[in-house]
């Protein structure tokens, strides 16, 4: 409130940018750029290992996270959480079928991959091996 006065104040015309323009421009603009920027460091990334958490909302929706490991050109660690996504098939295949999506859209980084790390789930084991047969 106080901004807008001050902004008013200032200049009688200026009128300031909806809710919906900065939620549906600049943040699905930084969004993009973020990918972007994101997919040129995974591809320069030699090796990496998945790390996958698996957990129950509130309102008892199953849900994954898909985080990536790996050491850049500068040799730092980087930790970049590529997904956090619904799952529904809560089988090996399931979980594997849904860390695959996440990663295909980071430029199918499949190859690169040496290692998935996870809780102890029991469906976890099975998962890594389905994972990486579809690898």
């Amino acid at each position: 409130m106080i901004l807008s006065i001050v902004l008013r104040t200032l200049n009688a015309d200026y009128k300031p940018p909806l809710r919906t323009t900065l939620s549906e421009s600049c943040v699905l603009s930084l969004a993009k750029e973020i990918e972007e920027n994101l997919v040129k460091s995974l591809q320069s990334a030699e090796f990496m290992s998945i790390a996958t958490d698996g957990w129950s909302t509130p309102s008892a929706e199953s849900v994954i996270a898909v985080t990536a490991h790996f050491i850049d050109q500068e040799l730092s660690l980087n930790s970049v959480t590529l997904g956090i996504e619904s799952l529904s098939d809560l089988t090996a295949k399931g979980h594997a079928a849904k860390i695959n999506e996440v990663l295909r859209k980071y430029s199918n980084q499949n190859a690169k991959i040496v290692a998935l790390v996870s809780d102890t789930t029991a469906v976890m084991p099975a998962t890594a091996r389905v994972s990486f047969d579809q690898i």
